[in-house]
């Protein structure tokens, strides 16, 4: 964050919720702010959703709560595979959705995310998962943690090891494949 503040004129950190250290941090730097929002905008739908059994909607149109904003950079950074988890294990507990709703779910709130991005001036990176995988002696477990969304090819990608065994798993180690993407606008 330090090393942010001291390359920007101002910088503004989005975040459902931020961690305990960058909030102590930012008040160190004068020029970090910290928003929290849903960035799918979907939270209070599907809250409503689930209160009064209305169907299930993903917004149409990405959030419009930067709409003053003029950045010259947007990074959206280890966001894009996990807009979904939340929003999807609140609707997989209720029983009454398929696996089939839960991905077109994921899907749209993945691409309304895009969506946004894409709609931004100035330049617009994008780190994010491309794959999931779960690696042990005997067998190898791939997942798409976007949910079949395409995406451009990255300009770099690498492995992080996610958990190791047995962080998550007692005998398989967790990768996740991460790329780094610079994104068109809508236009192209």
């Amino acid at each position: 964050m330090k090393k942010l503040a001291s390359t920007f004129r101002n910088v503004l950190l989005i975040d459902l919720v931020h961690p305990r250290e960058a909030v102590l941090m930012a008040r160190e730097l004068s020029n970090i702010r910290l928003l929290e929002h849903d960035l799918t905008g979907a939270l209070a739908g599907l809250q409503r959703s689930l209160d009064t059994g209305a169907p299930l909607a993903v917004p149409s149109q990405p959030p419009d709560f930067l709409d003053d904003l003029q950045p010259d950079l947007t990074v959206s950074a280890n966001t894009l595979s996990t807009l979904p988890l939340i929003p999807m294990e609140r609707l997989w507990l209720t029983g009454r959705y398929t696996d089939s709703d839960l991905e077109d779910y994921a899907r749209r709130l993945v691409e309304v995310h895009l969506a946004w991005l894409r709609a931004l001036p100035g330049l617009r990176c994008l780190l994010t998962d491309l794959s999931w995988i779960s690696a042990g002696r005997n067998e190898t477990r791939a997942a798409n943690p976007l949910h079949g969304t395409p995406l451009p090819p990255p300009e770099r990608y690498w492995n992080w090891m996610a958990a190791p065994k047995p962080e998550a798993h007692p005998d398989r180690d967790v990768v996740h494949t991460v790329g780094g993407i610079l994104l068109e606008s809508d236009g192209h």
